[in-house]
């Protein structure tokens, strides 16, 4: 029986240090996803505003979107997807630090 519950703590043992190193893994893929995000931010802000000198223009209505346009709503979308991903990471993140042995 001692046996057993030997093998059993040295199973436990090397499941825990597993789902440390894969918190570890998820919590670097969070910082990096926040870092790009802050940079995505920071792009997205650039790219709003309108050039030094421009005079700002409002497009005609129903004009064809211009390039400008489209790349705004691309680098808002992949935002979004980022921010999404992130928030999923986050919660997969509180969900491992919630299992038993975790931090």
């Amino acid at each position: 029986r001692l046996h057993e519950t030997q093998r059993e703590n040295l199973l436990l043992r090397t499941r825990l240090g597993e789902a440390h190193a894969e918190l570890d893994s998820l919590r670097h893929q969070v910082d990096q996803l926040a870092e790009e995000n802050v940079e995505l931010e920071l792009e997205l802000q650039r790219s709003l505003e309108p050039p030094p000198g421009s005079p700002g223009e409002a497009p005609l209505p129903g004009a064809a979107p211009s390039l400008q346009d489209e790349v705004r709503e691309a680098e808002a979308g992949r935002l979004r997807t980022l921010e999404r991903e992130n928030q999923e990471l986050r919660g997969l993140l509180q969900v491992l630090q919630g299992q038993p042995g975790g931090q």
